[in-house]
């Protein structure tokens, strides 16, 4: 019973620390814990250990769906280099990728040297 609680508690950490895939993992085991702890106690305090174990597992439900949006976010992040003198990166190629046929909810464009009509007219044609 011990370690599950440490085990838990460690699960509660990253979570507030919003690594939410590392506190999966330990709230899963952490549960599983449990549930073994489950088949060895007395019958009248099976009741209140159910009880935790179902609070545990709706907060492991609720890490579940935000470390899917992570890894969803992680994966739609994309970043190109382009090394100063070089030629031939125009914003389709650039950003083709990226977008994929969908409009992004943001893009952030970090360039000292988008200055004329024509760069700024061929971004916002793009967009």
């Amino acid at each position: 019973m011990e370690k599950a609680a440490a085990l838990l508690s460690r699960a509660a950490d990253l979570d507030k620390a919003q690594r939410y895939s590392e506190s999966l993992i330990c709230y899963q085991e952490g549960i599983q814990m449990l549930f073994d702890v489950m088949k060895t106690v007395k019958e009248e305090e099976r009741p209140a250990l159910r009880g935790k174990i179902e609070q545990w597992m709706k907060r492991a439900e609720v890490v579940k769906g935000l470390s899917q949006q992570e890894k969803e976010v992680l994966v739609r992040h994309n970043q190109v280099n382009v090394e100063e003198g070089d030629t031939g990166y125009d914003y389709k190629r650039v950003f083709s990728c990226v977008f994929q046929g969908k409009k992004p909810l943001a893009v952030e464009v970090d360039d000292a040297y988008v200055r004329s009509h024509h760069q700024v007219t061929n971004f916002f044609a793009l967009l």
